[in-house]
């Protein structure tokens, strides 16, 4: 067996990567079934993107190493699968890109995902173009299913990587940046950190590699990049075994929530840091919307941000109550946190008898990244 090992270690490299990735997809799913944040879904989409290439990797390989004389049609359905696998990768990638912007953004970036997609596009098109990626063929020699990847193809890969990562980086070490006078929330940030810089970067020229040695003859960085990324995806796990809600990081800085009554009473209020806004000064701000509103001729605010003296305003309301988060600026991070609050709020039946002690866990729940 560990002569099998040392001669197609590409085996160990699929079955490695497909268990941690198995591993890191528990733990998305868990952290969004906790959070319900629709911005986890683009992180969501990154690790199953990158969990079904590596599934079908591995299914590809062990079928080639132990059953080699299957059937034309097997051959042709596995060849398919893997240039999905591969493009799902990529689609991953830019799903990562998504997802930081979308907690540093109040509006997503046309442009730049205009940029990646269009990469992406051309990627699309070599990979099932016949003249720059071949029909995958048998391997006597790595006893598997090999396909003849183009120099082409893995240029055009790194650059939609390299590309994104041009995009990535510098919104990465902003975030970073914030968390600069709380050293073991910038220890837990830097091993995810370090993770998705080491997996952006280095993949690409795993990938490159394999390329370049070829695949029809001995080739030990065959399937290699699939230990890249694992080695990536432990810094994220055991940063997120430290804290399972460090992925959801963002540099927008919340002050503080309140929750209001119907009539504009300030039933709770939950505060970070200032500025703080005094419950009269509060009341008399959300009644002169009331009747700007009236003014207009609507019945209820359709307002859900205000902009004023260096700090924003995120107004969620609701024929039971209102609540109004106060934060250096607005991001798609903070409107889902407010929906979310407002969304476990709506399934208490009397919000007259619920404790501050429960309040205060459902706001930490939501706003743990403040």
């Amino acid at each position: 067996m560990f002569e099998y090992i040392l001669e197609y270690p590409y085996l160990v490299y699929s079955l490695f990567s497909l268990s941690i990735m198995t591993v890191f997809l528990g733990y998305t799913l868990n952290l969004f079934y906790k959070l319900k944040h629709r911005a986890l879904l683009y992180f969501l989409g990154l690790v199953m993107c990158i969990w079904f290439d590596q599934f079908i990797t591995t299914v590809r390989n062990y079928i080639g190493f132990f059953t080699p004389n299957v059937s034309q049609d097997i051959l042709y359905l596995i060849n398919i699968l893997i240039r999905i696998g591969t493009i799902t990768t990529h689609v991953g990638v830019i799903f990562l890109f998504i997802f930081i912007e979308s907690l540093e953004k109040e509006n997503l970036p046309t442009k730049k995902i205009m940029i990646l997609g269009f990469w992406l596009g051309i990627l699309i098109s070599l990979t099932f173009n016949y003249k720059y990626f071949a029909f995958i063929s048998y391997s006597p020699v790595l006893r598997t299913y090999v396909l003849d990847m183009s120099l082409a193809w893995a240029l055009t890969s790194f650059l939609l990587v390299i590309t994104t990562a041009a995009f990535l980086i510098p919104a990465l070490l902003k975030q970073k940046e914030r968390a600069k006078d709380k050293p073991e929330l910038r220890k837990q940030i830097n091993l995810v950190y370090l993770g998705t810089i080491f997996g952006v970067l280095v993949t690409p020229i795993f990938v490159l590699i394999s390329s370049l040695i070829g695949t029809n003859q001995y080739n030990p960085f065959f399937n290699s990049e699939g230990v890249v990324i694992s080695i990536a995806i432990l810094f994220f796990i055991i940063g997120i075994r430290s804290n399972p809600q460090i992925t959801y990081i963002t540099s927008s800085k919340v002050y503080g929530i309140y929750l209001m009554t119907p009539e504009g009473k300030v039933k709770y209020q939950y505060l970070l840091s200032t500025p703080q806004i005094r419950e009269d000064t509060l009341k008399s701000f959300l009644d002169a919307l009331q009747e700007f509103a009236r003014y207009m001729g609507e019945e209820e605010i359709h307002i859900k941000e205000i902009k004023m003296y260096g700090f924003a305003l995120i107004i969620e309301t609701n024929p039971r109550f209102t609540l109004v988060l106060i934060s250096d600026r607005v991001t798609r991070a903070t409107y889902d946190s407010i929906q979310a609050i407002a969304s476990k709020l709506e399934k208490i039946s009397n919000l007259n008898e619920i404790g501050d002690s429960r309040l205060d866990k459902i706001i930490r729940t939501q706003l743990f990244y403040a």
